[in-house]
């Protein structure tokens, strides 16, 4: 490291070490609130590495599932690195997502 160079924690980085831990939530649910400009709850930080049913489900790479003001469960995403597949990606972890929250009845 270069004397000028600086020390800087990356975001996704922050999420799955520091802001992971349920008494943190308010720090992220701020930061969403402002940036999405809308009152967030994060409901769980969701792990790659851990997420997977059985030997045949795939991973998701899903970060956040958040619920905005009007109730809504939402996917956030956190990624700095170029990736291919990002929309079948994005199919299977809202797939994922609807699945797990649906009750028996519900349409």
């Amino acid at each position: 490291m270069t004397p000028n160079s600086e020390k800087l924690v990356r975001f996704d980085w922050a999420i799955r070490y520091i802001l992971r831990d349920i008494s943190n939530f308010d720090i992220l649910e701020g930061f969403l609130t402002a940036l999405l400009n809308e009152d967030i709850k994060v409901l769980s930080i969701l792990d790659a590495e851990s997420n997977q049913e059985d030997s045949n489900d795939k991973f998701n790479r899903v970060d956040l599932l958040i619920e905005d003001s009007q109730k809504r469960k939402l996917i956030i995403e956190v990624q700095n690195n170029r990736e291919t597949h990002y929309l079948e990606r994005l199919l299977y972890g809202t797939s994922k997502v609807i699945v797990e929250n649906i009750k028996s009845g519900e349409p």
